[in-house]
């Protein structure tokens, strides 16, 4: 057993040995493993750093940018405070100027009274009395307020009644007036003796006339003054009604029912109110609703339509449906303003305006719709319109 304990023993040892050569390139490999890493760490750090530094150059730039941009800003400030100072100064020229101004009117104010005081104490005339030595003090008292503007503290004597030597003037100012008044008297009591001697021969002229020539005459009157009186021009006299205004409506529902169907109502309103009626949309479209010749969708339903409303409101219709442009003008220029019709094969929807005159180039209309159209070419007039045309005139 020992024989074989040594060998073993020292083949042990020897395989330890062996190992722990083996082992020796790990531990320098391990050494090394360490060593990179905290190489790494450091290489880590230092680029932090660097990122670091990197930050603040930029802090740095954006310092030195917000310096260089704020320089032009200061320059303005300074050149603003310049320009405050120089407007002050300039506004404290226009007090002294005005100042000034003020003071030279003064002074010709002051000047051209002393002038007229010179002129009237030249021209009126010489009082009687003689001027006593307190109209003199008086006088040069009134002297030294026009020229040093301060009005002098008198005594409570000076106020006594003296003779002044404006006094002759004033005196004969009031006797001309005294004058006229008795002239303007004298006048109004002719005029009223005259007016009752009118009165009289009137009267006496009705007493004189039977009841007979009294209708005769007051019937020749009123045909000179039928005959004076100029015609309606009711073309002329036509204003334009917008459909799509609330306040031609009686409530929010009627307008939201009917504000964009009314284009007929709308303009048989303004013929209607161009001959002196004062109605409002609401009043034609409740009638016309009420006879059944328009709906919300469609509007006005047929052509005729218009002469049976225009008869509720005690007016007449001449009306067609093959007119000519020609024949619409020549009525519209005579007054008479004409509803024509825009059919839906012409006119998105349709539509129906009035023509209030026109020449050989144009046609004037009054739209009631948004587009307020009052003027349109012939042809562009002629492309819309489908022939109808109606003239609704008072029976």
């Amino acid at each position: 057993m020992l024989a074989l304990f040594f060998p073993m023993q020292y083949h042990c040892r020897t395989a330890i040995l062996t190992l722990r050569y083996q082992c020796l390139p790990l531990l320098a490999l391990k050494r090394k493993f360490v060593e990179n890493e905290q190489i790494t760490g450091a290489m880590r750090a230092l680029k932090h750093k660097a990122v670091e530094g990197e930050q603040f150059t930029g802090a740095l730039r954006a310092i030195k940018a917000k310096t260089v941009e704020s320089e032009p800003v200061t320059g303005a400030i300074r050149v603003l405070k310049a320009t405050t100072i120089e407007n002050e100064q300039f506004t404290g020229a226009l007090r002294a100027i005005k100042q000034t101004a003020e003071s030279e009117r003064l002074h010709t104010a002051l000047q051209t009274a002393k002038k007229r005081l010179t002129e009237m104490v030249i021209v009126e005339e010489t009082p009687e009395e003689q001027t006593t030595s307190y109209t003199r003090e008086k006088l040069k008292n009134a002297w030294q307020v026009l020229e040093t503007g301060k009005l002098p503290r008198l005594a409570p004597e000076a106020f006594t009644a003296t003779r002044h030597p404006l006094k002759t003037l004033k005196e004969a100012r009031h006797d001309r007036a005294a004058l006229i008044s008795l002239g303007l008297t004298a006048l109004i009591v002719v005029v009223l003796f005259t007016l009752g001697e009118l009165a009289g021969n009137t009267l006496h002229a009705i007493q004189t006339f039977s009841p007979t020539n009294l209708a005769q005459l007051a019937g020749s009157e009123l045909n000179i003054v039928a005959q004076q009186a100029p015609a309606l021009n009711a073309s002329k006299a036509l204003a334009r009604l917008s459909q799509l205004d609330e306040n031609e409506y009686a409530s929010q529902a009627e307008y939201d029912t009917w504000a964009y169907s009314a284009c007929s109502t709308a303009s048989m309103t303004e013929v209607f109110n161009a001959y002196g009626h004062h109605y409002r949309i609401t009043d034609v479209l409740k009638v016309e609703n009420a006879i059944g010749a328009i709906t919300p969708q469609l509007g006005l339903l047929h052509d005729s339509d218009v002469a049976r409303t225009a008869a509720q409101f005690g007016f007449h219709t001449y009306w067609g449906e093959n007119w000519t442009l020609d024949q619409v003008l020549s009525y519209a220029n005579a007054g008479e303003p004409v509803i024509v019709d825009w059919p839906p094969d012409r006119y998105p929807e349709g539509h129906i305006v009035v023509v209030t005159g026109g020449n050989a180039h144009t046609v004037d209309l009054a739209d009631s719709s948004l587009w307020d159209r009052q003027t349109l070419s012939r042809t562009q007039f002629m492309k819309w319109w489908g022939g109808f045309a109606a003239v609704v005139t008072p029976e």
